[in-house]
């Protein structure tokens, strides 16, 4: 997985709704998801970036 090519994304978290948004390089939505306002955030992160690690 680590030969994959280098791709930039802008995360965007919504701490007051619990929302996330992850765009391209070109700004086209790529996943979002939402989150328990509770969680940790790093948490929250961590998840995200499994989710990215998943994708084919």
């Amino acid at each position: 997985p680590w030969d994959r090519p280098a791709v930039s994304y802008t995360l965007t978290l919504d701490l007051t709704h619990g929302r996330w948004l992850l765009l391209d390089a070109a700004g086209s939505p790529v996943q979002q998801g939402s989150f328990a306002l509770k969680d940790k955030k790093e948490a929250v992160l961590t998840e995200i970036l499994f989710r990215l690690y998943r994708r084919p």
